[in-house]
């Protein structure tokens, strides 16, 4: 009896891995990280002053003194991951990918209490999808929050909360 149990387990067991090489595997889903924005003063990070209710971060900036905004991913588009399409146990395929379109026209906009300044312009980013701008915040900026957004020909692309001091 015990060499048909090893032989019905060994059938059962290889049945089943035919089963499941004929079916296909879902894609994997991923979102897209996009336009990243990042605060320094005095070569440092900016502080975290607090999060929000939605666990937003809002980071502590001096409005005296000059503000280093670093961004990335400046494409249009997701381009975070190589996709392939693969069904049974064949070679994936790979997907093709658009090319990379960096954005234009960046603009980099504060908005407080319904003012807006437009505190640096771009014509894009590096090659590697970045941008560097050291800019100093306008006088009429008061002590309290305040948005920094990442535009580029008028949609926003990206935006941190401020906490101005």
């Amino acid at each position: 009896m015990q060499p048909r149990r090893i032989l019905v387990a060994t059938f059962t067991l290889g049945l089943a891995a035919v089963g499941l090489g004929a079916v296909g595997v879902p894609a994997a889903e991923a979102s897209c990280a996009g336009p990243q924005l990042s605060v320094q003063q005095k070569g440092t990070p900016a502080l975290e002053a607090r999060k929000t209710e939605e666990d937003t971060v809002v980071y502590a900036i001096t409005s005296d003194e000059p503000v280093t905004f670093l961004a990335s991913n400046l494409a249009d588009g997701c381009h975070d991951t190589d996709a392939t399409t693969r069904t049974g146990c064949g070679p994936g395929t790979p997907t093709p990918l658009d090319p990379v379109r960096p954005l234009s026209n960046l603009d980099l906009v504060l908005r407080q209490d319904g003012h807006r300044w437009t505190l640096a312009q771009a014509d894009g980013p590096r090659l590697d999808l970045t941008l560097k701008l050291e800019v100093e915040l306008p006088a009429a900026a008061r002590p309290g929050p305040a948005v920094l957004e990442l535009t580029s020909k008028e949609e926003v692309n990206s935006s941190i909360q401020l906490q101005l001091s």
